[in-house]
């Protein structure tokens, strides 16, 4: 497996939670507010890939 399928994973893992959790908290199912959030979390999810894309090295397996 490629170094970055495990951080791009995570990264929609932490996109789908904000999403629920804002979904949750927020208490409303109206379409437009679904939408709203879905592209906040989309956004919140592409800058979370970047930032631990910049700050954690990619992982190089070890040789065997």
């Amino acid at each position: 497996m490629k170094p970055t399928i495990s951080l791009q994973l995570s990264a929609f893992a932490f996109t789908v939670f904000w999403f629920g959790s804002m979904q949750w908290v927020s208490g409303t199912d109206d379409l437009s507010i679904t939408i709203i959030l879905a592209l906040c979390s989309a956004i919140a999810g592409y800058v979370w890939y970047r930032l631990h894309a910049l700050v954690v090295p990619p992982h190089e397996p070890a040789a065997v």
